[in-house]
């Protein structure tokens, strides 16, 4: 064959498996516990205020979302994790749960912060010459780019029959 069991085993790094596999496990346990439904109401006390401006809210649900994908490298264990809460938060100060849900998609799907952060990313990375601050640098700018995609479309969501508040 082309490649053979010796082979990968030898060329793949199992950390980093093994790093996926405990974040989806964090991710379950914190939404079974109720962890995640504190952390929303927590997260609604902090940015509360910005419930005036839904713009704002959506903007600082995003930022959060930003900071606790940095810190999830997983892409399933971040949107097990943050879509419940941000749909909860969101819910709560009267915008669309649906628009606070996919925002938080595109907010966390865009990125990779890590070289391990997703698993296209672990081969390359440990195929390549890339080096994990460009890895860092290049996720930090998508974030600004996503950022911007969630904001402009915000009024097709509007035209689609989901508007930012309901």
């Amino acid at each position: 064959g082309v490649l053979n069991w010796r082979d990968l085993e030898q060329g793949l790094g199992w950390g980093n498996f093994v790093v996926i596999a405990s974040t989806l496990s964090l991710a379950h346990a914190l939404v079974v516990s109720g962890a995640a439904g504190w952390f929303s109401s927590s997260l609604v006390g902090w940015i509360g205020g910005l419930s005036d401006n839904p713009t704002l809210f959506l903007l600082a649900l995003c930022c959060c979302a930003a900071l606790v994908r940095a810190m999830l490298p997983n892409i399933a264990g971040y949107l097990a994790l943050v879509i419940p809460v941000a749909m909860a938060a969101g819910e709560a100060v009267g915008l669309n749960p649906l628009v606070c849900g996919m925002a938080i998609v595109v907010i966390g799907d865009t990125p990779v912060y890590y070289p391990a952060g997703s698993t296209s990313g672990v081969f390359i990375f440990e195929r390549a010459a890339v080096k994990a601050s460009e890895v860092i640098r290049f996720g930090l700018i998508m974030t600004v780019v996503a950022l911007g995609v969630v904001f402009l479309t915000l009024p097709y969501w509007n035209l689609v029959g989901e508007p930012l508040v309901r």
